[in-house]
């Protein structure tokens, strides 16, 4: 049997998560997609450049089905490869996604005290409603599942102008281990719609 990779909103700086056209310069298959690690059969390499650490790092995208489990299924297929795990397949991921997704909320509920503050709305609802498979993530998941798998969490962006890569916030530092890279989530803005992709990094140069 496989094993599972280690899983688990203050006010949200980040747009809500969600579904967008095709990005101009990405040949893929699927609208939200994964970045892996020197993964076989994946449709492309794109490399790109940090300004805010002078390192460059590639990165290889693989598709994940946008079905509202788009950001939980790229920090589980991320958490795979960070634990020298195989990259799940679909059913898997779905699996291993869902599976995130319940310990994050139930990380959220141990922390009611430090996390209902930064809940816009009533905790109760909001907690009900992210544990529809259908609900999108945000902040507040990034936060619990960098908890949950006691692995920092970076999230990107990609300058509009420079297509320099940004890092906008971060997750978890407690749980940063010297030499060990963070999971990576590029967070791409197509106007009003989001969503999400993960980065895995492969080279980086200080």
């Amino acid at each position: 049997m496989a094993r599972d990779p280690p899983f688990r909103r203050r006010p949200s700086q980040l747009p809500p998560t969600g579904v967008a056209t095709r990005p101009k310069g990405f040949d893929v298959d699927n609208e939200v997609v994964a970045v892996d690690d020197k993964i076989e059969g994946c449709n492309q390499v794109n490399e790109i450049s940090d300004e805010n650490n002078n390192s460059s790092a590639d990165y290889r995208v693989t598709g994940v089905p946008a079905d509202g489990r788009c950001l939980f299924r790229a920090i589980a297929h991320s958490a795979c490869l960070r634990s020298g795990e195989e990259a799940p397949d679909e059913n898997r991921q779905t699996e291993l996604a869902d599976d995130l997704r319940a310990q994050v909320v139930d990380e959220l509920l141990k922390r009611r005290e430090e996390t209902e503050w930064f809940i816009e709305g009533n905790f109760d609802a909001y907690v009900k409603r992210i544990q529809q498979p259908y609900v999108w993530g945000g902040e507040p998941e990034l936060i619990m599942a960098s908890h949950v798998l006691k692995m920092p969490i970076s999230v990107f962006m990609i300058g509009r102008s420079s297509g320099d890569l940004k890092n906008i916030a971060n997750y978890g530092k407690e749980y940063r281990i010297d030499n060990e890279s963070p999971i990576n989530v590029l967070f791409m803005d197509m106007v009003t719609m989001t969503y999400w992709r993960l980065s895995q990094t492969i080279v980086t140069r200080n």
